[in-house]
């Protein structure tokens, strides 16, 4: 756009003399030192929008002070951040959806400031990307409005991107020209059909085109700007010219640049030439010496290997020897043992014998025969007749073992070879990464569930897999989503049928094209959990005649939980609990579950996991006998138990299905009992209620549903909270984000939020970049942070609160001058830390946090352990409310991988040596004796600081260690997810944030015993807890943690069984509960 400058950049600042100015995409920052010089004369204020400018922003920062504000992100992240703007020069990312939005939140951010629309100059809105689209990174641009792109060149005249060459070959280009929605002049047209101002676009045309965008009252307003304008308006004959002039421009352009492009190719060609030929000679130079020194060193081995053959021969002969006097030893100790085993079981088959022909048994069997005759059932085999298989089985194998065992004796002596060990057993653990996935969704309609269901797989699924959408004849809107889904979606094939076939041909589809290991038919109404693939691997790899699997679920007949009958007697379809998300209730089961992987005779269709080697077996689902479903499923069951497979439950996951819409409730019973009389026919009515009393009695499943139900009675919120009242909350937060304090306070207003509470944060404006880096993931930031530049600003917005928490000691005085302006505000300090032990004693900061518990009279004072409730009442006679902590179970979860049980040992801890509290020079010291002792076999990670901290560089650090730097929290849970022991070795803690969050992710964790971590953790139990003043019981536990995989485990498993009880939406309710409370004492007194 510089090339603008001289002819309509510069005029327009002296005409319009812009007091701010927004320039997007600074580049190389040509443009941008004008402005700034501008900036200077006028002082005016430049913000400047470009993620990623190629200049050094901190001298211009130096240089410009105050003129100047960098926004080192998207333009459609920062413009919400400005609050004022006169005139706007774009330049950024030329494409429709960037382009179209910047002008409504530029129209959006004048109507909030009662502004009169800016002026705007956007440049490139002639050839290429006026009708075409540019992605810098197309992964910015959400796929409804991402154009099929390529990173291919551009040719003046030539509608589709070129093969090779053209311009801009090096970035991704629409594909497309002159589409819908498709370039920048049309995100302005499009953008001016929109709006409802008078808005005018002025296009001067060259250097790809320069646009214009001007109010009507702007120009009414400034009429020597508006004869400026019309001057920028040429004659249609001289804009042919331009036209024209800028097209031989552009293929010069090309032209040049496909030059230098061919010369810099032959150029680095020579000089890879060279350097081979280089490298040649210098190889060979030192090849020739290394032979020489080689031939020499060779000569001078093979004399002194020649004196020590003798003595090795001699050894070897030696060796042998012993080993065939082991081998007649072993082989003769092996015959003794057989031998003992026959006479055992002859011994069996005598004693058998004896009791088969007794007068008690042939009473019993003759009155047992008589009993299946009466009820018309097949006399099964007796047990002589079982005896006698057996028996026959063992004599053949002795015969087969002394036959062998002969041939084995004739092997001639000097042999050195063993006969091979045939070993069958199976590896209890195996490496799932090589087993591939294919996943078959059957569609026909329902499209708001298939949605739900592809977008819980795209978000639950962290291991490779490929997907089969058949859609079976659905209707125009679900088949379009589909297209478009399969076109954007990874591994994803789409298989159509032009009119519905039923679901059993539709699956057959699927099944007939799938190659992998394990096939799962997924219903198109589910939802998916987190670990959902890892865990059918998991029972499937754990017995090799498992053939099917499938899930405990919501509805799923025999596979519901915790009920599978509702009132009426139908199948249950039960609901998430209040609060619960899907993945929260999966990681209940899985919390709870034995893993018994329990065998049953039937899996329920709607998630069926299927082993390649059964579908090798059996082939594929009848569709004769099941054409539209209703039945295919337990018929492929029942032939899989013909055929020698089992089938399990992987009673540790946990797949959501809504129930098919597929269907009305009508026709749905309609086909299950069409279905039902189709297996009898074809099975046999009593084989199946046989196998349904199997299913319906079996004792694993049952025991799933008790300890789930259990869980829920016991762990479910017991407050009561209406959000109907009105009742708000505003906590007071002036400090900068990322401790476990302000982590605490961040998810549990969002948990209140969630609640229906109005909840919000007041943060200070300096520090917004600080929480909305810190807390990337949260979603409504606006909705939940408060930014205030001043204290009489916050006090007035708090007005708008029932409630107002402090949240740190010196808060309180913030909250003070808030309660005298505003008497009806209920005053209260969430306490997080007994903060007078921060400060020496008698210092300004440790007076004020000891005065800030009786400050205010009143003020509910709350804290999340007992310990701390019970510190200040001691010390400060005033009663503190017990509330329940919370953990933000999304984040920190178990990988339920199969766990280390030898060596290496990962550990981890969290080193802040800016907190001489916690410890971090005696966590270095006890870090480096495990490694001194175990060397190899343990791992260190740690996190919490960056290497260049001063005080962090004067630790022990002489011994290998992996240090993460400061960390979010999702990085921060994916390292303590790798880890198996976490250690916190400070001097006490308050509450212990991480610890819990450790074992919520599946570590062992060493933590003080002083402090509030009693909360959660039980020494010996579910944790080691030291006195951490003691260096060696610090070492010592780690180091038993270490050695002992079997107390590791224990305290693991333990640990996540109780992480589990606590939830955001828990405390958060806990802490409402407290509030509300008070304000109704307060309305009752």
């Amino acid at each position: 756009m510089y090339y603008f400058w001289d002819t309509v950049i510069q005029p327009v600042l002296e005409i319009l003399q812009p007091k701010t100015i927004v320039e997007i995409g600074s580049d190389q920052g040509h443009n941008t030192e004008n402005l700034l010089e501008y900036c200077q004369q006028q002082n005016a204020k430049l913000h400047v929008i470009d993620p990623w400018p190629k200049y050094e922003i901190s001298d211009w920062e130096e240089e410009y002070g105050e003129l100047v504000v960098f926004h080192l992100s998207l333009s459609l992240n920062a413009l919400p951040l400005i609050e004022q703007c006169d005139l706007v020069l774009i330049d950024g990312d030329h494409n429709w959806y960037t382009v179209f939005n910047e002008l409504k939140l530029i129209e959006k951010l004048s109507d909030k400031q009662s502004q009169p629309f800016p002026l705007i100059l956007l440049h490139d809105i002639g050839w290429p990307y006026g009708r075409r689209d540019l992605y810098y990174s197309p992964e910015t641009i959400p796929d409804a409005y991402r154009n099929y792109y390529q990173k291919k060149g551009m040719q003046p005249g030539t509608p589709n991107l070129l093969e090779t060459g053209g311009l801009n070959s090096h970035i991704y280009n629409a594909i497309d020209e002159n589409s819908l929605e498709n370039g920048g002049l049309t995100a302005i047209e499009d953008f001016l059909k929109k709006t409802e101002q008078s808005i005018e676009l002025i296009q001067v045309p060259g250097l790809h085109g320069l646009g214009i965008l001007v109010s009507l009252t702007l120009k009414q307003q400034n009429a020597k700007l508006a004869k400026f304008l019309e001057t920028l308006s040429l004659p249609p004959e001289v804009e042919k010219l331009i036209d024209r002039i800028e097209q031989v421009r552009l293929e010069a352009e090309i032209e040049r640049k496909e030059y230098e492009a061919a010369l810099e190719e032959a150029e680095a060609n020579h000089r890879s030439e060279i350097e081979h030929w280089q490298q040649q000679v210098t190889q060979l130079q030192q090849q020739q010496a290394s032979y020489i020194e080689r031939w020499q060193q060779q000569i001078a081995d093979l004399q002194q290997q020649r004196l020590t053959d003798k003595a090795e021969t001699e050894r070897w002969q030696q060796q042998v020897s012993d080993l065939q006097q082991q081998l007649t030893e072993a082989k003769k100790q092996y015959s003794h043992n057989v031998e003992k085993l026959v006479n055992w079981i002859q011994q069996f088959d005598d004693l058998v014998t004896a009791m088969v022909s007794s007068r008690r048994w042939r009473i019993g069997d003759f009155l047992y025969k008589i009993y299946r005759k009466l009820l018309f059932m097949p006399i099964d085999p007796s047990p002589q007749e079982h005896q006698n298989i057996l028996i026959e089985k063992l004599r053949v194998w002795e015969q087969n073992y002394r036959n062998k065992n002969t041939q084995i004796l004739n092997v001639e002596k000097n042999s050195y070879l063993t006969p091979p060990i045939n070993n069958d057993s199976y590896s209890t653990n195996p490496k799932f990464d090589s087993l591939s996935v294919d996943i078959i969704i059957c569609v026909h309609n329902a499209l708001e569930d298939v949605k739900n269901c592809l977008n819980s797989i795209k978000k639950n699924t962290t291991r490779n897999y490929t997907l089969y959408i058949i859609n079976d004849g659905s209707e125009q809107d679900t088949t379009e989503y589909l297209k478009k889904v399969s076109s954007n979606y990874q591994s994803c094939i789409l298989l159509e049928n032009s009119v519905a076939e039923g679901y059993t041909r539709a699956a057959n589809k699927g099944l007939q094209t799938s190659t992998a290991d394990y096939v799962v038919l997924l219903n198109s109404d589910t939802v998916v959990s987190k670990l959902w693939l890892e865990k059918f691997l998991e029972c499937g790899e754990s017995n090799p005649r498992i053939g099917i699997i499938g899930p405990l679920s919501n509805a799923a007949s025999w596979q519901s939980i915790p009920e599978y009958f509702d009132g009426s007697g139908d199948w249950a379809v039960n609901s998430l609990p209040e609060g619960y998300s899907v993945n929260d209730f999966a990681e209940l089961v899985s919390t709870v579950s034995q893993r018994q992987f329990p065998r049953v005779p039937f899996i329920n269709g709607f998630c069926f996991v299927v082993k390649r080697r059964l579908i090798e077996t059996i082939g594929y689902l009848d569709e004769k006998t099941f054409p539209r479903g209703y039945g295919e499923e337990n018929d492929y069951c029942l032939r899989a138990a013909n055929a020698g497979f089992e089938l399990a439950i992987a009673d540790h996951a946990y797949i959501y299905h809504s129930k098919s819409k597929s269907y009305g409730h009508k026709d749905r019973k309609a086909l299950a009992k069409a279905g039902g009389e189709a297996l009898w026919q074809k099975h046999g009515k009593r084989r199946i209620a046989k196998l349904l009393e199997e299913i319906r009695s079996n004792q694993a499943l049952g025991d799933t549903r008790q300890r789930v139900k259990h869980y829920i009675e016991q762990r479910y919120l017991p407050e009561t909270i209406s959000t109907s009242d009105g009742f708000s909350v505003l906590f007071l937060l002036p400090t900068r984000g990322g401790g476990g304090g302000t982590h605490s306070i961040v998810q549990e207003v969002i948990g209140m939020r969630k609640l229906g509470v109005r909840a919000q944060i007041a943060i200070r404006r300096k520090n917004m970049s600080d929480f909305y880096n810190k807390y990337p993931s949260i979603c409504e930031r606006e909705q939940t942070f408060y930014f205030y530049d001043c204290t009489d600003d916050l006090i007035k917005y708090a007005s708008q609160f029932k409630a107002v928490v402090a949240t740190i000691y010196h808060s309180v005085k913030l909250l003070q001058q808030i309660v005298k302006a505003h008497p009806s505000i209920i005053p209260a300090y969430y306490i997080q830390d007994y903060e007078p032990w921060f400060f020496q004693n008698g210092s300004k900061d440790s007076k004020l946090a000891h005065t800030s518990y009786t400050l205010i009279p009143k003020t509910i004072l709350f804290a999340k352990t007992r310990w701390l409730c019970e510190i200040v009442e001691q010390k400060h006679g005033v009663k503190v409310e017990k509330v329940s902590p919370s953990l933000d179970r999304e984040v920190y979860f178990p990988d339920f991988r199969t766990h280390n049980e030898s060596y290496p040992v990962r550990l981890t801890a969290m080193i802040r040596p800016f907190t001489p509290r916690r410890g971090a020079d005696r966590t270095m010291r006890v870090l480096k004796r495990i490694k001194q002792r175990f060397g190899e076999q343990v791992v260190i990670d740690l996190f919490g600081c960056d290497d260049e901290d001063k005080i962090f560089q004067q630790l022990e650090m002489d011994f290998n260690f992996n240090n993460h730097g400061t960390l979010i929290r999702e990085e921060v849970a994916q390292l303590l997810r790798s880890a198996d022991i976490f250690l916190d070795l400070s001097d006490y803690q308050a509450f212990g944030r991480t610890g819990l969050e450790a074992m919520a992710c599946g570590c062992t964790v060493v933590l003080p015993t002083k402090g509030g971590v009693d909360e959660y953790a039980i020494n010996r139990e579910n944790a080691l807890l030291v006195d951490t003043t003691s260096e060696e019981a610090c070492y010592n536990a780690a180091t038993e943690l270490v050695s002992n995989s079997e107390l590791r485990e224990k305290l693991r498993k333990n640990s996540i069984m109780k992480a589990a009880e606590y939830s955001i939406s828990k405390a958060a309710a806990s802490e409402l509960t407290v509030l509300k409370n008070s304000f109704k004492n307060r309305l009752n007194p």
